[in-house]
């Protein structure tokens, strides 16, 4: 019973810290591997991201609600709307990953 909660807690621990690790890393690498950045079109993407991320959870709840009989709460909507982000997060590390590069794909 006890090792049980102690490993649920250690998997948990891990999982966090790991996941920390992984955004540090991306904040840490991306800065540095852009030679210039052009402003205005970091602000055009962070707000077409808001816009689409946001009409998109809003409209699939919305449909999802009508067919369910268990409804997706607002609080819940607005966890879908800050989770997209690990999906961008997983291709940068595959595109960043040195041995891809090795390997054609045009065979």
């Amino acid at each position: 019973m006890y090792s049980e909660v102690t490993i649920e807690y250690m998997v948990d621990t891990i999982a966090f810290t790991t996941e920390n690790f992984v955004f540090a890393y991306l904040g840490i690498c991306i800065p540095l591997l852009i030679d210039s950045i052009n402003f205005e079109h970091v602000g055009a993407g962070l707000i077409a991201l808001a816009i689409s991320r946001t009409l998109s959870v809003i409209i699939i709840s919305f449909f999802l609600n009508q067919v369910s009989k268990k409804k997706i709460p607002f609080s819940h909507q607005i966890a879908l709307f800050y989770s997209g982000i690990r999906g961008s997060v997983a291709f940068y590390l595959v595109l960043n990953m040195t041995f891809l590069k090795e390997v054609s794909l045009d065979k």
